[in-house]
């Protein structure tokens, strides 16, 4: 079908299957291209009549879709059998079949549809509990169709608190594929701080038959390492974080470019200090605090062009002090050429309200327009440097929050941070002679900050711009060559060379197998 030369159409599609099985196909297979709902096939019972079996299936669509079931023996040996169209509860007799023979049975063994809960497609008569043998394979295999897959990785880890660590991974998904329930379990053992590091989470997946939202996320997430390491008294200060949400996807029809959600987020974080004085260390204290987010994220995605929105409003209190952020961000990301973009990102945010408006200094909840590691105060992203950052810890900022800067002066500055409002827009374009080896890109910040001055409040620029290398946005170096003023001299008296004027971005988050949402 493949090779025809006016292509592949759904109703060729059809037209070729009707005529290789002699049904008539269309009417089902038609509702079906165009349908919302989501599908779910089941085997609900197994039973022997005589010389015959009896099974019970069930269709949770209001479509009345076919089927193929297939029967697998012990011996090894299968067959196929079609199964007209329906739509609820259907029974089926086989003939000429002894049950003790059969292994197992399944609807839609070859994945031809896109079914939520394959789970209940099997049905194995001579278990008591019914339920598919567990399989181990590597998180990149692809599943086994006769077993409920755990997909393990060993790998290494590193970040400069921490150092080396020996990680390894536990799930039973690798992609999106829509699963009722999805595990991670991602452990990780330090050997320099001799403790058991990492993260997790559960999600369940709850779909909608009809109505404007597809379907529902509801997540638990759990992360922690250790955000600072005194070496003077040799004592760590850990982090853990507790993440439950909720995610509504919108429905979108199989021919839009866009997709949204809205979603609510809650961070319980536990942060460790350790206290000193001139008596030395006198132990670890825990800083609680619990910050709520409720935003709205919408993408529109073509072969050309690629547009994001994200709008989020953050609720932060801690003992005296609270404040209310409103936080957006804008996309745009044109193809000029092939494998050639030019991309524009608009960023704002400011306090409804803050007690800390009219502090200089960084709080948690500041905004940033050089986002970096002691800045990520949810702690989103992955930064091999947290709180300790200096002069050789400093050179990593990220592209996706706060202000896109690509000059981080690490947490001995305050240049950049608002406690009132900021904004700023990065700009980047593809250079025409870069190549996937060297992908050259030019690019240009500029933002505003609100600083306060007495009993007003002072509006700061500053701007930034240079080369970068794109490695997929995923590592990004950046050699930054010109500098608003303000900026030129605080930057350069940190960092008197050339080569550690440089600095990094490393995204892996864009390497989330389980997150459905739009990668900005």
């Amino acid at each position: 079908l493949s090779n025809r030369d006016d292509g592949l159409t759904p109703e060729i599609f059809i037209a070729e299957l009707e005529k290789n099985s002699n049904k008539k196909l269309s009417p089902a297979l038609q509702t079906y291209i165009h349908s919302n709902e989501n599908i779910d096939f089941a085997i609900d019972d197994v039973s022997q009549k005589e010389d015959k079996l009896r099974l019970i299936l069930s269709n949770n669509t209001s479509i009345a879709l076919p089927i193929m079931l297939t029967i697998v023996k012990k011996d090894g040996s299968k067959s196929d059998q079609f199964v007209e169209g329906f739509s609820g509860k259907q029974e089926i007799m086989i003939d000429n079949q002894n049950l003790d023979d059969i292994h197992y049975f399944c609807l839609d063994q070859s994945l031809v549809m896109n079914d939520v809960g394959r789970k209940n497609n099997y049905f194995y008569p001579n278990k008591m509990l019914n339920v598919r043998p567990i399989r181990f394979t590597n998180l990149f295999a692809n599943d086994k169709k006769d077993a409920q897959n755990i997909k393990w990785q060993i790998y290494p880890a590193y970040n400069n608190n921490d150092k080396w660590m020996a990680g390894g991974l536990l799930t039973n998904s690798n992609d999106h594929t829509k699963k009722p329930w999805v595990y991670i379990f991602a452990p990780m053992y330090s050997f320099k701080a001799k403790k058991l590091l990492g993260e997790a989470m559960l999600r369940h997946n709850h779909y909608f038959k009809n109505g404007s939202f597809e379907w529902l996320t509801v997540s638990l997430g759990l992360k922690s390492f250790d955000r600072d390491y005194d070496r003077q008294f040799d004592y760590y200060e850990r982090y853990i974080r507790i993440s439950p949400s909720l995610e509504l996807f919108f429905r979108k029809d199989a021919k839009s470019e866009t997709e949204s959600k809205l979603w609510f987020k809650t961070f319980f974080i536990d942060n460790e200090l350790g206290i000193e004085n001139t008596n030395g260390f006198q132990g670890i204290i825990h800083q609680k605090s619990t910050i709520f987010r409720l935003g709205y994220d919408w993408e529109r995605n073509n072969f050309l062009r690629k547009t994001t929105l994200k709008l989020n409003t953050e609720q932060q209190t801690n003992k005296d002090d609270h404040y209310i952020k409103i936080t957006g961000d804008i996309t745009q990301k044109w193809m000029y050429k092939r494998k050639k973009s030019v991309f524009i990102r608009l960023f704002g945010a400011g306090f409804v309200t803050n007690t800390q408006k009219n502090v200089q200094n960084y709080t948690s909840g500041s905004i940033a327009l050089i986002h970096q590691g002691f800045t990520d105060y949810t702690y989103d992203e992955y930064f091999l440097s947290r709180d300790n950052q200096n002069q050789a810890y400093d050179d990593q900022v990220s592209l996706t929050n706060g202000g896109g800067f690509k000059t981080p002066m690490g947490s001995v500055s305050s240049l950049g941070i608002s406690n009132n409002y900021a904004a700023a827009i990065n700009a980047s374009i593809d250079l025409p002679f870069s190549n996937a080896i060297l992908p050259f890109q030019a690019y240009f910040d500029y933002g505003i900050y609100g600083t306060p001055s007495g009993t007003k409040t002072v509006r700061n620029k500053m701007y930034n711009g240079g080369l970068s290398l794109n490695y997929s946005d995923v590592f990004v170096v950046h050699c930054p060559l010109i500098f608003s003023d303000e900026l030129s001299n605080a930057y350069k008296e940190h960092h008197k060379t050339f080569f550690s004027r440089l600095s990094f971005t490393l995204n892996l988050k864009l390497f989330d197998f389980w997150t459905k949402e739009p990668t900005f």
